[in-house]
């Protein structure tokens, strides 16, 4: 997903300091449900996205500073809804269809202070675990007991936000953050309508990071976060560990896991843990191809008890700017639907175009 991450790329001493940064993507996604959920069926999926940044202090205005504004169209079918009914969402692109503002903030870096305030996504800041983020399913984004309990500023619709991270030092950092309840696509069909809306709530987090470099070649990154939700006062913790076990050359071997726990009377999804492991370099001796297996479950105040998911997935690098990835989910006792189904066993073959 965009997020403005080049906005603030390093160049060296050959390039020179880009005033405006363009990026784009598409993301595409054929899905088949083989068996159980739902009923059996195919779907596409799309998902694409353009952003641009702003560096005013290239510009020459003051140190510093940086506007970003990023847009996303989603397209396509809904199969959580109407081919496999499961709570943790398969396919982590899918929304319906629309076209939305995703993004539009300014960024203030003063010393070891960043200062930023604007349309937001809560998970481009908090709860960002890069191993996991290689997997499709959305658990794997960010925690459930996060992301399903209530309405937050995370793709596809963000609101407003104002957030504050303290730079420790080169591996240690720690931030704090609002984020407004954004209205929904009904109210709000191209997210250009904000408000302060004291009824649906904020959410207040804060995020302690430290990332060691084992031997200056084996990179781990651990997170632990609060979260608080003023609409019902419901208090959620979270935990995200990451690590490079093994490397050599362009091989390595990473593990993650992440967990989160919430009140059990005030959300419906109270217990979140998903773990993998993945091994880059697979058949590629550049490095460019990952292969990973991992696994989620969420514990549910419903009939339905819980829902686990285990992953296994593949991509691999053409060029830079091009990948394939084949994916298959083993969904355990679809749990999005009143009604008992059969566990799913889904397939699909996503491939990315980045700019």
């Amino acid at each position: 997903m965009i997020s403005g991450v080049h906005l603030y790329s390093q160049t060296t001493a050959e390039e020179k300091p880009r005033v405006l940064a363009f990026e784009a993507s598409y993301t595409g996604d054929f899905l088949y449900n083989m068996t159980g959920g739902i009923q059996k069926g195919f779907t596409y999926l799309g998902y694409a996205t353009i952003g641009m940044g702003l560096d005013v202090e290239t510009l020459g205005w003051w140190k510093g500073g940086g506007f970003y504004i990023g847009a996303g169209n989603t397209h396509g079918g809904e199969p959580t809804a109407t081919l496999i009914g499961d709570y943790q969402t398969v396919d982590n692109i899918e929304a319906g269809n629309h076209v939305f503002l995703q993004e539009l903030w300014y960024l203030q870096k003063i010393g070891r202070f960043e200062i930023k305030f604007g349309l937001q996504d809560f998970n481009a800041s908090y709860v960002c675990c890069d191993h996991a983020g290689n997997y499709i399913n959305s658990s794997f984004g960010i925690h459930a007991v996060l992301s399903s309990n209530r309405a937050i500023s995370i793709f596809p619709i963000t609101g407003l936000a104002l957030n504050l991270k303290y730079n420790i030092k080169e591996s240690m950092s720690w931030q704090i953050g609002i984020f407004d309840t954004p209205l929904d696509f009904e109210d709000n069909p191209y997210n250009i309508r904000w408000q302060l809306n004291s009824s649906k709530g904020y959410l207040a987090a804060t995020e302690y990071e430290y990332a060691p470099n084992f031997s200056n070649r084996l990179q781990g990154n651990y997170k632990v976060g609060i979260s608080y939700q003023t609409a019902n006062q419901a208090i959620a913790f979270y935990l995200c560990a990451e690590q490079v076990v093994w490397k050599k050359e362009n091989r390595q071997l990473g593990i993650f896991a992440m967990t989160a726990l919430a009140s059990k009377e005030k959300n419906d999804n109270h217990f979140n843990v998903g773990f993998g492991i993945n091994f880059d370099g697979v058949f590629s001796k550049k490095g460019q191809d990952m292969v990973g297996l991992a696994a989620t479950t969420v514990l549910l105040n419903t009939a339905a008890k819980h829902e686990t998911i285990i992953e296994f997935t593949y991509r691999y690098s053409i060029t830079d700017n091009i990948y394939l990835q084949p994916n298959i989910q083993y969904v355990i006792n679809p749990s999005g639907y009143e009604t008992k189904l059969e566990n799913a066993f889904v397939g699909l073959v996503r491939f990315g175009i980045e700019f």
